[in-house]
């Protein structure tokens, strides 16, 4: 699965020196917060394939940069921000296993991906899993999306179709449904 970033990015609320601020970033205004705040710049979530059957995993690729001048992201900052809210959906039993996240290895400007690395339990399915991360990586990184539309901007690579009411529609479209997010996504003419 990947999210369509609108060929930019989703300006996050948070400050280059690393405190959540969620008035440094209004998404209605072009430009506002640049050389404050990171952007998250791609999502890719993918299902890794596991040898010994016991469990499923995925994992999921951030590329947060800084909006402004090429500085490198702030690493920990970032990653204890997700981690928190990763502990807080597993203590309220919304994830089976808290995933965890690493930073880039590097301190540079060119180093930008962060990976967060999770396990499935027996009763989770990937692409729900991987919806549920996105919308805590978006809550804990201060996104503005309170309609749900980035979250929608996903794509499955896969080309698959579920039947409602004696119709066939794409699984994409399926899983927005199911999630309570906006129909429209990358693949629907605008």
């Amino acid at each position: 699965m990947t999210w369509d970033t609108h060929g930019s990015n989703f300006g996050t609320s948070v400050h280059y020196d690393g405190h959540l601020d969620h008035k440094l970033h209004d998404p209605r205004v072009f430009g506002s917060g640049d050389g404050l705040i990171h952007g998250i710049f791609g999502i890719e979530a993918v299902s890794l394939y596991s040898r010994d059957l016991t469990h499923r995993a995925g994992e999921m690729k951030l590329n947060i940069q800084r909006r402004g001048p090429a500085h490198p992201p702030n690493r920990e900052a970032i990653v204890n921000f997700l981690l928190a809210r990763f502990q807080y959906e597993t203590d309220q039993r919304h994830f089976k296993y808290s995933p965890s996240v690493v930073g880039p290895i590097n301190e540079s400007w060119t180093e930008t991906i962060f990976t967060v690395s999770f396990i499935l339990g027996n009763d989770e399915h990937f692409c729900d899993m991987a919806i549920e991360i996105a919308r805590a990586v978006f809550i804990a990184l201060g996104v503005h999306d309170e309609n749900g539309y980035y979250l929608a901007r996903f794509a499955v690579k896969r080309e698959t179709f579920a039947m409602i009411d004696a119709s066939w529609i794409t699984f994409p479209r399926w899983l927005r449904m199911k999630h309570r997010l906006p129909i429209v996504g990358p693949e629907d003419p605008l």
